[in-house]
Protein backbone atom coordinates (compact mmCIF):
# COMPACT_ATOMS: atom_id res chain seq x y z
CA UNK A 1 0.00 0.00 0.00
CA UNK A 2 2.26 2.45 0.97
CA UNK A 3 4.90 1.20 -2.30
CA UNK A 4 1.24 1.85 -4.61
CA UNK A 5 1.41 5.87 -2.78
CA UNK A 6 4.92 6.47 -3.35
CA UNK A 7 4.58 5.60 -6.91
CA UNK A 8 1.58 7.76 -7.72
CA UNK A 9 3.32 10.52 -5.91
CA UNK A 10 6.75 10.40 -8.55
CA UNK A 11 4.19 10.39 -11.40
CA UNK A 12 2.40 13.06 -10.56
CA UNK A 13 5.55 14.68 -10.05
CA UNK A 14 7.14 13.80 -13.39
CA UNK A 15 3.86 15.00 -14.91
CA UNK A 16 4.12 18.72 -13.56
CA UNK A 17 8.23 18.52 -14.39
CA UNK A 18 6.95 18.04 -18.07
CA UNK A 19 3.83 20.49 -17.99
CA UNK A 20 6.66 23.14 -16.94
CA UNK A 21 8.90 22.23 -18.84
CA UNK A 22 6.74 22.47 -22.10
CA UNK A 23 4.83 25.39 -21.26
CA UNK A 24 8.46 27.07 -20.63
CA UNK A 25 9.39 25.87 -24.34
CA UNK A 26 6.19 26.96 -26.08
CA UNK A 27 6.80 30.75 -24.18
CA UNK A 28 10.10 30.52 -25.43
CA UNK A 29 9.23 30.01 -29.00
CA UNK A 30 6.77 32.65 -28.60
CA UNK A 31 9.18 35.39 -27.71
CA UNK A 32 11.51 34.25 -30.50
CA UNK A 33 8.86 35.13 -32.58
CA UNK A 34 7.78 38.22 -31.14
CA UNK A 35 11.27 39.48 -31.60
CA UNK A 36 11.57 38.34 -35.04
CA UNK A 37 8.54 40.18 -35.93
CA UNK A 38 9.26 43.12 -34.66
CA UNK A 39 12.79 42.85 -35.99
CA UNK A 40 11.42 42.48 -39.60
CA UNK A 41 9.16 45.41 -39.60
CA UNK A 42 11.60 47.55 -38.02
CA UNK A 43 14.41 47.18 -40.90
CA UNK A 44 11.30 47.71 -43.63
CA UNK A 45 10.52 51.01 -42.08
CA UNK A 46 13.88 51.91 -42.63
CA UNK A 47 13.47 51.52 -46.23
CA UNK A 48 12.15 54.28 -47.89
CA UNK A 49 10.20 53.44 -50.97
CA UNK A 50 9.80 56.23 -53.46
CA UNK A 51 7.08 56.48 -55.61
CA UNK A 52 7.43 55.92 -59.66
CA UNK A 53 7.19 59.67 -60.51
CA UNK A 54 9.53 60.52 -58.15
CA UNK A 55 12.19 58.41 -59.25
CA UNK A 56 15.55 59.85 -60.84
CA UNK A 57 15.84 59.51 -64.30
CA UNK A 58 18.97 58.48 -65.89
CA UNK A 59 19.07 61.86 -67.33
CA UNK A 60 18.67 63.30 -64.33
CA UNK A 61 21.56 61.20 -62.68
CA UNK A 62 24.09 61.50 -65.77
CA UNK A 63 24.83 65.40 -65.73
CA UNK A 64 28.20 65.85 -67.05
CA UNK A 65 30.55 68.38 -65.43
CA UNK A 66 33.47 70.04 -67.04
CA UNK A 67 36.49 69.39 -66.10
CA UNK A 68 38.51 71.54 -63.87
CA UNK A 69 42.39 72.75 -63.65
CA UNK A 70 42.30 72.85 -59.93
CA UNK A 71 44.89 69.75 -58.64
CA UNK A 72 43.92 67.87 -55.88
CA UNK A 73 44.96 69.41 -52.10
CA UNK A 74 48.84 68.04 -51.53
CA UNK A 75 48.84 66.30 -47.86
CA UNK A 76 51.77 68.78 -46.47
CA UNK A 77 50.58 72.59 -46.49
CA UNK A 78 52.01 75.20 -44.86
CA UNK A 79 51.01 77.84 -42.95
CA UNK A 80 51.84 80.44 -45.78
CA UNK A 81 50.62 78.17 -48.64
CA UNK A 82 46.82 78.19 -50.00
CA UNK A 83 44.84 75.37 -49.51
CA UNK A 84 44.38 74.09 -52.93
CA UNK A 85 46.11 76.27 -55.11
CA UNK A 86 45.74 76.04 -58.16
CA UNK A 87 48.60 76.20 -61.05
CA UNK A 88 46.65 77.12 -63.47
CA UNK A 89 43.94 80.00 -63.92
CA UNK A 90 40.57 78.57 -62.10
CA UNK A 91 37.94 78.03 -64.54
CA UNK A 92 35.22 76.69 -62.24
CA UNK A 93 32.21 74.82 -62.22
CA UNK A 94 30.27 76.19 -59.73
CA UNK A 95 27.62 73.49 -59.45
CA UNK A 96 25.94 72.35 -55.96
CA UNK A 97 22.83 74.03 -54.82
CA UNK A 98 24.22 73.46 -50.98
CA UNK A 99 26.18 76.31 -51.95
CA UNK A 100 23.99 78.90 -52.94
CA UNK A 101 22.42 81.22 -50.66
CA UNK A 102 19.41 81.87 -53.57
CA UNK A 103 18.61 79.27 -56.27
CA UNK A 104 19.36 80.01 -59.59
CA UNK A 105 16.87 79.04 -62.02
CA UNK A 106 16.43 75.32 -62.60
CA UNK A 107 16.37 75.61 -66.57
CA UNK A 108 20.09 76.44 -66.51
CA UNK A 109 23.10 75.82 -64.35
CA UNK A 110 25.93 78.22 -62.57
CA UNK A 111 27.93 76.96 -64.88
CA UNK A 112 26.04 77.90 -67.94
CA UNK A 113 25.21 81.16 -66.69
CA UNK A 114 29.04 82.06 -66.12
CA UNK A 115 30.76 81.22 -69.47
CA UNK A 116 28.04 82.87 -71.19
CA UNK A 117 28.54 86.02 -69.20
CA UNK A 118 32.22 85.71 -70.16
CA UNK A 119 31.91 85.36 -73.55
CA UNK A 120 29.65 88.17 -73.96
CA UNK A 121 32.78 90.07 -71.75
CA UNK A 122 35.75 88.95 -73.87
CA UNK A 123 34.03 89.80 -76.79
CA UNK A 124 33.65 93.13 -76.05
CA UNK A 125 35.46 95.90 -77.92
CA UNK A 126 38.69 97.22 -76.26
CA UNK A 127 38.20 100.54 -77.69
CA UNK A 128 34.58 101.56 -76.04
CA UNK A 129 34.36 104.64 -75.87
CA UNK A 130 33.46 106.42 -79.23
CA UNK A 131 35.12 110.25 -79.96
CA UNK A 132 32.48 112.32 -77.68
CA UNK A 133 33.65 109.49 -74.68
CA UNK A 134 29.96 107.44 -74.94
CA UNK A 135 29.50 104.26 -74.65
CA UNK A 136 26.39 101.92 -74.66
CA UNK A 137 27.08 100.76 -71.10
CA UNK A 138 26.45 103.62 -69.80
CA UNK A 139 23.93 104.86 -72.12
CA UNK A 140 21.73 101.19 -70.99
CA UNK A 141 21.59 103.31 -67.46
CA UNK A 142 21.11 106.85 -69.47
CA UNK A 143 24.60 108.42 -68.63
CA UNK A 144 26.23 107.77 -71.80
CA UNK A 145 29.44 109.77 -70.73
CA UNK A 146 29.59 108.78 -66.88
CA UNK A 147 31.96 106.43 -66.07
CA UNK A 148 30.88 102.85 -66.67
CA UNK A 149 33.08 100.12 -64.81
CA UNK A 150 30.22 99.62 -63.05
CA UNK A 151 28.11 99.61 -66.44
CA UNK A 152 29.95 97.07 -68.41
CA UNK A 153 30.06 94.79 -65.61
CA UNK A 154 26.25 95.13 -65.24
CA UNK A 155 25.64 95.18 -69.17
CA UNK A 156 27.33 92.39 -69.56
CA UNK A 157 25.48 90.32 -66.80
CA UNK A 158 22.03 91.25 -68.81
CA UNK A 159 23.42 90.13 -72.03
CA UNK A 160 23.81 87.08 -70.42
CA UNK A 161 20.76 86.67 -68.56
CA UNK A 162 18.64 87.97 -71.66
CA UNK A 163 20.28 84.94 -74.19
CA UNK A 164 19.38 82.43 -71.83
CA UNK A 165 15.83 84.08 -71.66
CA UNK A 166 16.42 84.18 -67.32
CA UNK A 167 16.62 86.72 -64.71
CA UNK A 168 19.72 87.17 -62.75
CA UNK A 169 19.70 90.59 -61.64
CA UNK A 170 18.54 91.42 -58.68
CA UNK A 171 18.31 87.76 -57.49
CA UNK A 172 21.48 86.67 -58.18
CA UNK A 173 23.44 89.55 -58.75
CA UNK A 174 23.30 93.39 -58.29
CA UNK A 175 21.59 95.80 -60.44
CA UNK A 176 23.37 99.22 -59.92
CA UNK A 177 25.06 101.40 -62.10
CA UNK A 178 27.71 102.77 -59.64
CA UNK A 179 30.09 100.07 -57.48
CA UNK A 180 28.91 101.31 -53.93
CA UNK A 181 25.55 100.26 -54.95
CA UNK A 182 26.55 96.84 -55.74
CA UNK A 183 28.57 96.07 -52.83
CA UNK A 184 25.74 97.65 -50.42
CA UNK A 185 23.68 94.81 -52.71
CA UNK A 186 25.87 91.99 -51.45
CA UNK A 187 26.32 93.08 -48.04
CA UNK A 188 22.18 93.07 -47.82
CA UNK A 189 22.61 89.33 -48.81
CA UNK A 190 25.79 88.39 -47.07
CA UNK A 191 27.76 87.83 -49.92
CA UNK A 192 30.76 90.56 -49.59
CA UNK A 193 34.12 89.55 -48.67
CA UNK A 194 36.79 92.14 -48.17
CA UNK A 195 39.78 91.86 -49.32
CA UNK A 196 41.35 90.93 -45.66
CA UNK A 197 38.78 88.04 -45.16
CA UNK A 198 41.30 85.85 -47.37
CA UNK A 199 38.34 84.43 -49.58
CA UNK A 200 39.91 83.69 -52.98
CA UNK A 201 37.36 84.56 -54.96
CA UNK A 202 35.25 82.49 -57.86
CA UNK A 203 35.07 82.77 -61.68
CA UNK A 204 31.88 85.09 -62.10
CA UNK A 205 32.41 87.21 -58.96
CA UNK A 206 32.54 91.00 -59.20
CA UNK A 207 35.38 92.33 -57.87
CA UNK A 208 35.65 95.81 -56.29
CA UNK A 209 38.78 98.59 -55.14
CA UNK A 210 39.91 101.40 -53.60
CA UNK A 211 42.18 103.57 -55.71
CA UNK A 212 41.54 106.77 -53.05
CA UNK A 213 42.30 104.50 -50.05
CA UNK A 214 39.32 105.63 -48.21
CA UNK A 215 37.58 102.77 -47.14
CA UNK A 216 35.06 102.52 -50.03
CA UNK A 217 34.91 101.35 -53.34
CA UNK A 218 35.47 103.52 -56.29
CA UNK A 219 36.31 100.60 -59.43
CA UNK A 220 34.40 97.92 -60.14
CA UNK A 221 35.53 94.18 -62.44
CA UNK A 222 34.62 90.91 -63.10
CA UNK A 223 36.93 88.03 -62.16
CA UNK A 224 37.60 85.61 -64.68
CA UNK A 225 39.96 83.12 -62.80
CA UNK A 226 42.63 82.80 -60.20
CA UNK A 227 45.95 81.44 -60.80
CA UNK A 228 48.55 80.48 -58.24
CA UNK A 229 52.44 81.66 -58.56
CA UNK A 230 54.40 78.67 -56.94
CA UNK A 231 57.55 80.41 -57.53
CA UNK A 232 56.13 83.76 -55.59
CA UNK A 233 54.06 81.57 -53.18
CA UNK A 234 51.08 84.02 -54.53
CA UNK A 235 47.33 84.05 -55.52
CA UNK A 236 47.23 86.43 -58.35
CA UNK A 237 43.44 86.96 -59.58
CA UNK A 238 42.64 87.45 -62.83
CA UNK A 239 40.44 90.11 -64.32
CA UNK A 240 38.05 91.77 -66.89
CA UNK A 241 37.67 95.48 -66.22
CA UNK A 242 36.28 98.51 -67.87
CA UNK A 243 37.32 102.24 -67.47
CA UNK A 244 40.17 101.41 -66.05
CA UNK A 245 41.68 104.59 -63.33
CA UNK A 246 44.82 104.15 -64.91
CA UNK A 247 42.78 104.70 -68.39
CA UNK A 248 41.83 108.53 -67.79
CA UNK A 249 40.63 109.92 -69.69
CA UNK A 250 39.87 107.64 -72.23
CA UNK A 251 38.59 104.15 -71.20
CA UNK A 252 39.04 101.26 -72.56
CA UNK A 253 38.38 97.17 -71.68
CA UNK A 254 41.37 95.17 -70.58
CA UNK A 255 42.36 92.53 -68.86
CA UNK A 256 44.71 92.36 -65.83
CA UNK A 257 46.56 89.96 -63.06
CA UNK A 258 46.13 91.17 -59.37
CA UNK A 259 47.97 90.04 -56.40
CA UNK A 260 45.27 88.68 -54.38
CA UNK A 261 47.40 91.18 -51.44
CA UNK A 262 47.03 94.21 -53.48
CA UNK A 263 45.96 96.81 -50.93
CA UNK A 264 43.75 98.85 -54.00
CA UNK A 265 41.30 95.33 -54.13
CA UNK A 266 38.28 96.27 -51.68
CA UNK A 267 36.46 92.93 -51.88
CA UNK A 268 34.38 90.72 -53.59
CA UNK A 269 30.81 90.18 -54.27
CA UNK A 270 29.66 86.34 -55.23
CA UNK A 271 26.08 84.51 -55.60
CA UNK A 272 27.96 81.50 -54.52
CA UNK A 273 27.66 80.84 -50.79
CA UNK A 274 30.97 79.67 -48.85
CA UNK A 275 31.02 78.46 -45.86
Amino acid sequence: MTAKRHSGKRRRRIFRIKMICTVTAFLLVLAMTVALILYRNESFDTVTQLPDEDLPSSSDTQTEIPDTDEPEAEDSVTDNQPVYPPSEPVYEPLFGEEYSTFRLPRKTVEYEFVETLMEIAFNEPVEAEDKKGVTKYGAYFGTPKYEWCTEFVIWCIVQAQEKLGLQYTDVNYPFSDWSGGCVSWYRSKGLFFKRSSGYVPRRGDMIFFDYDYDGSTDHTGLVYGVEYDAQEDKIYILTIEGNLPEDYPVGSIKQRRLACDWKKIYGYGTFMFIE
